[in-house]
């Protein structure tokens, strides 16, 4: 048990995964990003364009949108840590200025330092692609997929659908081609 228990600790010590956490801040910015990314298309539901009635639907309405919020947070997540990893097995150590190696205390200072801006780096990335793959996806889904499909679809299920299905393919697949 010992050998396992020793071998299970170095595997955890050098790998890419165990050093890629999410901190507390990164999901709050995910969240927030999430909850805006998928409250916007939501006004312009409410609008006279689709007149989806915030009285008559408002139980859709937060239930879309905070679902959505989560599997956009989730999305975010899976491009930033699949970014992450990329970055990090691309990363040499450092070499001293004379041409051998930096002291073990340095090295790891600057180990910290660029993980620490791999982190920030990945979460900008996963911000920008995913907002970005949100919007089109959602605008090509809304007013030109779903029509075309069914041409007498009522409004609340054009944003039941579009929406949610947007937010439900890149939760499941934005880590496979955005990252």
């Amino acid at each position: 048990m010992r050998g396992k228990e020793k071998f299970e600790e170095v595997l955890k010590e050098n790998s890419l995964y165990g050093r890629c956490k999410t901190s507390v801040n990164q999901w709050i910015i995910y969240g927030v990003s999430g909850f805006v990314m998928s409250m916007m298309p939501t006004l312009l539901y409410t609008s006279p364009m689709f007149d989806v009635s915030v009285r008559d639907s408002l139980t859709q309405l937060i239930g879309v949108g905070l679902g959505c919020t989560i599997l956009m947070a989730w999305a975010y997540r899976s491009v930033a840590l699949q970014r992450r990893i990329r970055l990090l097995s691309k990363h040499q150590i450092p070499q001293n200025k004379s041409g051998g190696s930096i002291a073990k205390k340095e090295r790891e200072e600057a180990q910290i330092a660029f993980e620490a801006k791999t982190s920030d780096i990945s979460c900008a990335y996963a911000l920008m692609t995913v907002n970005a793959a949100y919007l089109i996806l959602w605008i090509a889904c809304a007013f030109s997929i779903l029509p075309k499909l069914w041409t007498d679809m009522s409004s609340n299920i054009n944003h039941l659908i579009a929406i949610a299905g947007t937010s439900i393919f890149l939760a499941s697949r934005a880590a496979t081609f955005l990252a």
